[in-house]
């Protein structure tokens, strides 16, 4: 799980610059470019959808912290946001993960 958030922090920063081809590790199976961005700023908050998920949030601030400077605010997010959640019933290999990054 860790190596998952460490994978998102690289993407969020990759995905911020426009660069969602080059940077991103481990390298996805499919990328579906879109067109849109997501600015990770002190603004952007970050939420979990179940309890067992608030260390790794507070794994990705420590980590965001040292990397940016600045952690996000957590709690029930609002506007610019990140949220972490568990998909029941998905078909993923051990280390697998799904990024989205949506409107809404």
């Amino acid at each position: 799980m860790k190596n998952c958030f460490a994978f998102i922090l690289m993407a969020f920063s990759s995905v911020s610059t426009g660069n969602a081809q080059q940077g991103i590790i481990p390298k996805p199976n499919v990328l579906t470019p879109l067109k849109g961005s997501f600015m990770l700023s002190p603004s952007t908050s970050i939420s979990a959808s179940h309890d067992s998920l608030l260390k790794q949030a507070v794994f990705f601030n420590q980590h965001l912290k040292a990397i940016a400077g600045f952690a996000l605010p957590t709690g029930t997010a609002t506007g610019n946001k990140i949220v972490l959640e568990l998909k029941q019933g998905t078909a993923m290999p051990a280390g697998g993960y799904e990024l989205m990054i949506a409107a809404n």
